[in-house]
């Protein structure tokens, strides 16, 4: 770890768009993402994680940042191996995701998607 007491663990898992096979706490996720956007709303179901991330399976791990302003340097990265699969249409509700959705102010305007990563590519 970063061994500062803000520290953060952070587990990444990559998708691939395919047709079947995809886990059903991505598909509750993204329903929860598009209905948030209009209008404040929990999820409409139990999430369970697992479906997305076992915990086991080979890694990559590395130190590095947040991904957004300030870019704080206090995270350790793992990159799950595996990659799982994301429906198209599953895709598209993150990608429409609001950037401004009701209950979060000041955030910006437009979608999500539209942000990229705030962090400039880091040298070799």
């Amino acid at each position: 770890g970063t061994g500062q007491p803000d520290a953060l663990l952070v587990v990444g898992v990559l998708f691939e768009v395919g047709v079947s096979g995809e886990p059903q706490a991505l598909t509750s996720i993204a329903d929860g993402v598009a209905q948030a956007a209009q209008e404040a709303s929990l999820l409409a179901d139990t999430v369970r994680l697992s479906t997305i991330f076992d915990g086991t399976g080979y890694y990559y791990s590395y130190p590095g940042s947040l991904t957004t302003p300030g870019c704080n340097e206090i995270v350790t990265w793992v990159v799950m191996q595996r990659t799982r699969i994301v429906s198209q249409s599953t895709l598209d509700k993150f990608k429409a995701a609001s950037a401004n959705p009701p209950l979060v102010k000041n955030f910006g305007n437009g979608k999500i998607a539209d942000w990229g990563n705030f962090r400039p590519l880091q040298p070799k």
